[in-house]
């Protein structure tokens, strides 16, 4: 679909007003009582500010990183993956542990010293789609990071909510951005010019950058490794250093562009 495609999406409307029924309707599981109980009792467990918990909604928990570690290694071992560091995760499909990979976590629980009425809940947390699962780390370092971390997951949810047909036009928009490359004379339009770049590289932050060099006088969004709602998630997170893709969909793909708002406003940590 080209711009002027997506252009006519934006006269539609009533759809794009429907959206918010839409999200609503997309209401998460509802955990069981042995959940519902872990999640009430977690800040004694883990001693952390009740200020930030009390931010977390259903579906949404805080969990040793070392369990979450083991999960995530187990998963990326299996997709052949570079060892994980998750600061949280959205559980999805990909993300579920088969049976023979759920016994190997349980195990691997207990030999750490885990009980088995704690691996049970662990594994119960993290055996359920549509599921947030946020460390202790993350936390631990703060609101801010706190807030970044658990906003970027629940974009990831959103998404994966959204009906099929607006997740597609996400990912064309996506996939029509990295075919494009910019000279630094437009990107500077966006704040973003060479120097700020380059000072950017310096101090190692050109990783968390959605961008790649195409020679030396052009730049390309680069898309992060996994799902493709990756760059969405992460403006919602990290809205400063994202700023150049926020601007570009902003003009260039209207329709995305409202609904991302609405995403960003429903996803807000409050």
């Amino acid at each position: 679909m080209d711009r002027r495609a997506f252009l006519k999406w934006t006269g539609a409307l009533a759809l794009v007003g429907g959206l918010e029924s839409v999200l609503t309707s997309c209401a998460p599981y509802v955990d069981s009582s042995i959940l519902s109980q872990y999640q009430r009792g977690i800040d004694n467990l883990f001693m952390v500010e009740k200020s930030l918990l009390s931010k977390l909604e259903e579906s949404e928990y805080v969990i040793p990183d070392d369990v979450l570690y083991l999960h995530t290694s187990i998963i990326y071992e299996r997709e052949g993956l570079q060892k994980p560091d998750p600061k949280g995760v959205y559980i999805n499909f990909e993300d579920l542990l088969g049976w023979l990979d759920g016994i190997k976590f349980k195990n691997t629980l207990i030999e750490m010293g885990y009980s088995k009425s704690d691996t049970k809940v662990y594994a119960a947390i993290l055996a359920q789609k549509g599921n947030i699962v946020i460390s202790t780390r993350t936390v631990e370092a703060g609101e801010e990071q706190f807030r970044k971390v658990l906003q970027h997951e629940r974009m990831h949810r959103e998404i994966t909510n959204l009906p099929e047909k607006i997740q597609e036009d996400m990912e064309l928009t996506i996939h029509r951005l990295v075919e494009q490359a910019y000279s630094f004379e437009e990107v500077e339009k966006y704040g973003l010019d060479e120097q700020k770049i380059q000072d950017l590289m310096n101090k190692g932050f050109f990783l968390f950058l959605p961008l790649r060099f195409v020679d030396r006088n052009k730049i390309a969004i680069n898309v992060p490794p996994g799902h493709w709602s990756e760059l969405y998630a992460r403006m919602a997170g990290d809205r400063d250093i994202q700023h150049f893709v926020y601007e570009l969909i902003k003009q260039d793909y209207p329709y995305i562009y409202n609904v991302y708002q609405i995403l960003e406003e429903k996803t807000r940590v409050k």
